[in-house]
C-alpha cells in the first residue's frame, strides 16, 4: 500500500499530570477510566520491552503495557479534522476515453463513502474564464511579450493563441466553486457543481490554478488552526498555455505552501502517463503522485482519494491538560484489537524510524502539535476491523 504522511497544525496541547518515574496514579481521565501498566521498562523503555507478536502491522498479540506499572489518564484517540480541497482539471482532453465522467463519478462515490463527521471537502476547477479581459495586443511584439498570457508567438505575433478566455492569473482561482464544507452537506453541493461543468477548457494552467487554490486554502488553515487542510490537484496533463506555467513553477508553489505556517500539503493525482507530476507532490510534502491509467480512471481515482484520506486520518490530537504542565515525554499510545488486550506501541523519532513496525511519532519533536501513527499501525486502524486508539498521559513514554 502506498502510504503518505501528513503534517498537522496547531500547538502542543499538553498532558494531564506530571508524575515521577515510579508514579502510581494521575487525575481522573476524560472518560473516567484509568489505565495501569503491566510491565515494560522505565523512562526510555526500548522496543524490546514491548512484545509485539505476529506479523508487523497485522497483529498486536501480546503487546506490552505502560512502564513502571504506572497508572495514566486514558483519552479516546480523537482524529484531527480534515479539510480536502480538490482542484479538478476540466481541460478538453478530459473528454477523451470518458475520463471526465469516470472521475466525477468517483468523486461522488468518495463523498458518499466517508463515514462519520470531521471531514470537509471543497472543489474548484481549472481552467476558468478570466475575470478581467487582459486586452491582449494583436499583433504582439515578441520583445515585449504578453504578460501572463504569453508568449508572443513569432511570425504569427499572437498571444494566448487558441486558448480562448482561459485565465492565466492566480487571483481567478482563489474563489472556490464549493467552499470547504463538512460532509455530508458538501456531497450534494459538489455533485451539483460537477454536473454544471464540462471539460471544454483550452489550456492546462496548473501553476496559476494551484497558486489560487493554495491562497484560498491558506486562509482556511489560518481560520481553522486545529484542522489539517490539504489541496488535491487532479489533472490529465502537464501545464500548457500561459507564461508562468510549468512543472517546476507548480512545484515551487507546492513547496511554499508546505513550508508555510500553517502548512498546507499538496497531493497530486495524475490521469495518464504523468510521472513528471511527482515533482509537484514531492515538493508539496506528499512523496509522489498517484498515477492512474486513463483506461481505469474511475476506480483508480477513487482508490487514490481513499488512500489520501486514510493517510491523513491517522493523525490524532494531543489531549488538553486538566492539571499540571506539558511534558511530551509522558505520552503513550495504545491500540486495542477486538477481543484482545491493549498494546502500547512505542514512540519513534520520526517517519523514517518506523521501519515497518508498529509505532507513532510527533509531527514536531521539539514542539509537538499532533500524534502521527506509523504506516503499519495506521493500516491496523484503517483495516483491522474495530481497532481502538487510546492516548494515555502521565507515564513515561515507551520509546524505540
Amino acid at each position: 500500500m502506498r502510504r503518505l504522511l501528513g503534517l498537522g497544525l496547531g500547538r502542543w496541547a499538553g498532558v494531564a499530570c506530571m508524575v515521577p518515574a515510579l508514579a502510581m496514579a494521575c487525575s481522573a481521565s476524560s472518560d473516567g477510566s484509568e489505565v495501569k501498566g503491566n510491565g515494560g521498562s522505565g523512562n526510555g523503555g526500548s522496543a524490546g520491552d514491548t512484545n509485539f507478536g505476529g506479523t508487523a502491522g497485522t497483529s498486536l498479540d501480546g503487546g506490552g503495557g505502560l512502564p513502571n506499572h504506572c497508572a495514566a489518564d486514558r483519552y479516546d484517540g480523537e482524529p484531527v479534522p480534515l479539510d480536502i480541497f480538490l482542484l479538478l482539471d476540466r481541460s478538453g482532453s478530459m473528454r477523451d476515453s470518458g475520463k471526465w465522467s469516470a472521475v466525477t463519478n468517483s468523486v461522488n462515490s468518495f463523498l458518499s463513502s466517508v463515514p462519520g463527521s470531521g471531514v470537509s471537502v471543497g472543489i474548484s476547477f481549472f481552467p476558468v474564464p478570466w475575470s478581467t479581459n487582459p486586452n491582449l495586443p494583436a499583433p504582439c511584439d515578441p520583445a515585449v511579450g504578453c504578460g501572463a498570457y504569453g508568449p508572443c508567438l513569432p511570425i504569427i505575433q499572437a498571444c494566448h493563441l487558441g486558448a480562448g478566455d482561459d485565465s492565466c492569473v492566480s487571483v481567478d482561482y482563489t474563489q472556490p466553486r464549493v467552499p470547504l464544507t463538512e460532509l455530508p452537506a458538501a456531497a450534494g453541493l459538489i455533485q451539483s457543481a460537477m454536473a454544471a461543468e464540462s471539460p471544454d477548457g483550452n489550456t492546462t494552467p496548473v501553476q496559476p490554478a494551484l497558486q489560487g487554490a493554495h491562497d484560498y486554502a491558506r486562509v482556511v488553515a489560518e481560520q481553522r488552526p486545529d484542522h489539517q487542510v490539504v489541496v488535491v490537484l487532479a489533472t490529465d496533463g502537464e501545464p500548457t498555455g500561459c507564461s508562468a506555467n510549468s512543472i517546476s513553477g507548480a512545484a515551487s508553489v507546492a513547496a511554499a505552501a508546505n513550508s508555510a505556517t500553517p502548512s498546507v500539503k499538496t497531493f497530486v493525482i495524475g490521469i495518464g502517463d504523468l510521472s513528471a507530476l511527482n515533482t509537484i507532490a514531492a515538493s508539496g510534502g506528499t512523496g509522489s503522485a498517484f498515477i492512474v491509467s486513463s483506461g481505469n480512471a474511475g476506480q483508480g481515482f477513487l482508490d487514490a482519494m481513499n488512500e489520501i484520506r486514510g493517510a491523513l486520518t491517522c493523525q490524532f490530537k494531543i489531549p488538553n491538560p486538566t492539571t499540571g504542565e506539558p511534558n511530551k515525554d509522558l505520552v503513550n499510545v495504545g491500540l486495542t484489537e477486538p477481543g484482545k488486550d491493549q498494546a502500547i506501541i512505542p514512540r519513534v523519532n520520526g517517519p523514517g524510524a518506523c521501519a515497518g513496525q508498529p509505532g507513532w511519532y510527533y509531527d514536531n519533536p521539539s514542539d509537538p502539535s499532533q500524534i502521527l501513527l506509523c504506516p503499519s499501525s495506521c493500516d491496523l486502524v484503517e483495516f483491522g476491523g474495530g481497532v481502538v486508539v487510546d492516548v494515555m498521559i502521565g507515564c513515561d513514554s515507551v520509546v524505540r
